[in-house]
């Protein structure tokens, strides 16, 4: 029989069938207490002991790891709003996120290298494209010229056509006038309209016949 203080059992003691007496045992059970108040306290320092070991593995493990990822995850961000490819990660932390950090390190040189080859290629193509719109420029200008040139050279060719007193005209490569002034047409005796192309044959015919 279990007590809070003690454990008592009893039995019969027999010979054969015969009960000669009754066996009376009687213990104390302080020190089984005592021995089981030791034992949780010991199990108790133990789990603190356990639960600080695991904080400071925690606390360790959040700088070593946690934090060196926290920090390139900032760099990344930082870089995708600012476009500033010239940032570095440090080389913090174990061996493979200091290999990570120096590929992301490459990385950034890399595409840093093409910002750069690329910035030179739109700047010589505004260059490219600069000196040609000059040049352009100067082709229309001296088209414009040079066209001005020609109808003041046409104007004068009419004025002293028109001036003269012989007949003067101007033909194509197929013979047909394109200009005749005043005093041909009157020596052919044929109208301007009529006499541009090839329609100066029949009044330079018609003229001779005549005479």
């Amino acid at each position: 029989m279990w007590e809070p203080q003690r454990l008592k059992l009893t039995a019969p003691v027999m010979q054969g069938i015969v009960r000669v007496g009754t066996l009376y045992l009687e213990s104390d059970l302080n020190d089984l207490h005592q021995r089981t108040r030791r034992i949780e306290v010991l199990t108790a320092q133990l789990s603190f002991g356990m639960l600080a070991a695991v904080y400071l593995l925690t606390s360790l493990l959040v700088r070593t790891i946690t934090r060196p990822i926290e920090l390139l995850a900032g760099l990344t961000r930082t870089i995708a709003i600012a476009k500033e490819y010239s940032l570095r990660a440090p080389l913090i932390g174990g061996k493979e996120l200091q290999h990570l950090a120096l590929d992301f390190n490459q990385m950034l040189q890399e595409i840093q290298k093409r910002e750069h080859a690329l910035v030179e290629a739109n700047d010589t193509l505004e260059l490219r494209v600069a000196a040609r719109t000059r040049e352009l420029e100067q082709e229309i200008f001296e088209k414009r010229k040079a066209e001005q040139s020609l109808r003041e050279s046409e104007e004068l060719f009419r004025t002293v056509s028109e001036a003269a007193p012989v007949g003067i005209y101007r033909s194509d490569m197929d013979g047909n006038a394109s200009f005749m002034n005043t005093a041909l047409l009157e020596l052919l005796g044929v109208s301007r309209e009529n006499a541009l192309g090839g329609g100066w044959t029949t009044g330079f015919i018609r003229r001779i016949t005549a005479v």
